[in-house]
C-alpha cells in the first residue's frame, strides 16, 4: 500500500470527490508516496502562481506525477471550453492547463530548494502531470477525442474510471 500524506484526505469540496481518488491511489505499492492537496506559490517571469495540486504522486524509480482529479461522467469538451457534468465551465482553460500550470510549483520547489543535494534531483527526476477523469469511461473520452480535443488533451496522459480498480 502506498504511502499516503496527510494519512486521510485532507478537508475537499463533496462535488469533487477527492476521497475516492484518494483510496484508489492508496492501492499502489509501498514504493509510492502519495500527497493529498498540496499547494504552493512560485514566481515565473514576474507572475505569481498560485496552486493546489489535488495529488502528486512520488515513485524513486519512476519520478514525479502530479494529477487533476475531476468527478462527473458527462464531462466535455465544447469546442471552447471544457465543462462539468452539470455545464459549469471549468478554470484555468481546462483541467490539463491546470495541471501543467500547476507542476510548476513541484518543479521550482525542487530547482530552488536550499539543499543542493535537493536541486541536484531536478536533472534527475521527471516530473510529470496527468489529468483524472475517474468517473469517465476511456471508450467516451475517446469518442470526444474523434470529436476534437485540444492538444493538451492526450489519452496517454489521462486516467479514466477503469484505473481506480488498478491505478
Amino acid at each position: 500500500m502506498a504511502h499516503m500524506i496527510p494519512p486521510v484526505p485532507k478537508e475537499y469540496d463533496e462535488k469533487s470527490d477527492e476521497g475516492a481518488v484518494f483510496r484508489a491511489l492508496q492501492k499502489l505499492p509501498d514504493d509510492y508516496y502519495v500527497f493529498h492537496s498540496v499547494r504552493g506559490t512560485v514566481v515565473e517571469n514576474d507572475v505569481v502562481y498560485e496552486r493546489e495540486l489535488d495529488f502528486v504522486v512520488a515513485n524513486a524509480k519512476k519520478g514525479i506525477l502530479c494529477i487533476e482529479a475531476k468527478n462527473g461522467s458527462n464531462i466535455g469538451f465544447d469546442g471552447r471550453n471544457w465543462r462539468y457534468s452539470r455545464g459549469d465551465i471549468m478554470h484555468h482553460e481546462g483541467p490539463y492547463n491546470q495541471i501543467a500550470t500547476a507542476k510548476r510549483v513541484i518543479i521550482s520547489k525542487i530547482k530552488c530548494h536550499p539543499n543542493e543535494e535537493v536541486r541536484k534531483l531536478f536533472g534527475k527526476c521527471k516530473v510529470m502531470h496527468a489529468v483524472f477523469f475517474f468517473r469517465v469511461q476511456e471508450s467516451k473520452f475517446m469518442d470526444m477525442v474523434q470529436q476534437g480535443l485540444p492538444e493538451d488533451a492526450d489519452p496517454k496522459i489521462t486516467l479514466f474510471a477503469e484505473d481506480m480498480i488498478n491505478p
